[in-house]
């Protein structure tokens, strides 16, 4: 980054909790337990940790829907 920051995976799982809990203050506790913010987040954590990679993210987000 321009500040000389590395984006790391620990990097990265911060920037993500952070996000999730601006999202949580703006739309209000409710709307986010209600949502799917959550889950896409875990997601988004599984496909960025995984040793392996998985070409399409649907692939792996198979399992979540409903």
């Amino acid at each position: 980054m321009q500040d000389g920051r590395q984006i790391t995976l620990s990097f990265s799982l911060d920037l993500a909790q952070n996000e999730l809990e601006k999202i949580k203050s703006e739309i209000g506790s409710e709307a986010f337990a209600n949502s799917r913010y959550e889950d896409a987040a875990k997601l988004m954590k599984q496909f960025i940790s995984d040793d392996s990679f998985v070409e399409f993210i649907t692939l792996i987000a198979y399992d979540q829907l409903d």
